[in-house]
């Protein structure tokens, strides 16, 4: 999501909660230095605080009225199509939770209700935000998606929200797209764990991960597929020691099964 000469080289978004009433005010500076110096883009971002007496507080930035990445929005429908398979499941799943719960209206800026949907499931004295490089992006989506459909999703993702709140984890999601394809990922962390689960998509093929980390040693498994054949790998590390194990199939030898 940083800037690049002529414009960004793609658009994205993400949905951040913390488990401190000002993670999301603090979350919100270091963004907007990060634009400063180059390192990071974005063009509108919400903040959702609910304080210790449980009230909800939302407020709402647009830091540019044009974007230069706005252009890229229209061709979510064409990229997300080039997707085939499984891929399209996992990447419609996190993406649409995401990106279409907060879907903008006929209005500017994210959708307001959406956004009551999240800040009534965060427990008191926590908060989250939510940015875009792009308007343009979640405009599109908007256009793809019933009204309905858009606020049942934010109920779900305000609902897997809340429970991280509750279980005292931050929780991080991500939505990246380009002309090549999609990535989303979603990381959860606390004090004694950090998890970790991403998937990336194009014409080309598809790549999904995830990882576990803990105060007793960490886990892995990945696995990538393409018109070839897909690979699996996995593996465990403790301080007894370590095991990794691999597998290839051929498309060929998936065509027979």
């Amino acid at each position: 999501m940083s800037e690049q000469e002529g414009g960004v080289a793609g658009v994205g978004m993400l949905v951040a909660a913390f488990v401190e009433e000002r993670g999301a005010d603090k979350a919100l500076e270091g963004m907007k230095e990060a634009k400063k110096s180059g390192d990071f883009f974005f063009d509108d971002a919400a903040v959702i605080r609910s304080d210790d007496k449980g009230k909800v507080h939302i407020s709402e930035t647009g830091d540019m009225s044009t974007s230069k990445g706005a252009g890229i929005g229209a061709g979510i429908g064409a990229v997300i199509s080039l997707i085939g398979g499984p891929a399209t499941l996992a990447a419609s799943a996190l993406a649409g939770a995401a990106v279409g719960a907060l879907a903008v209206h006929k209005d500017s800026g994210f959708d307001q209700d959406s956004l009551k949907e999240i800040g009534a499931a965060l427990p008191a004295g926590t908060s989250a935000i939510a940015a875009t490089t792009s308007k343009k992006f979640v405009e599109e989506v908007r256009k793809a998606s019933e009204q309905g459909e858009t606020l049942s999703i934010a109920k779900d993702f305000a609902g897997d929200i809340g429970a991280h709140l509750q279980a005292r984890q931050d929780v991080l999601y991500t939505v990246v797209l380009t002309e090549e394809g999609i990535g989303v990922a979603k990381v959860v962390s606390s004090p004694t764990m950090l998890a970790v689960f991403g998937i990336a998509a194009s014409e080309s093929g598809v790549v999904a991960g995830q990882a576990v980390v803990t105060g007793e040693g960490a886990a892995y498994e990945v696995v990538a597929g393409d018109e070839k054949g897909t690979a699996y790998e996995a593996g465990v590390a403790t301080d007894e020691g370590g095991a990794v194990v691999d597998a290839y199939i051929p498309a060929e030898d998936e065509d027979k099964e």
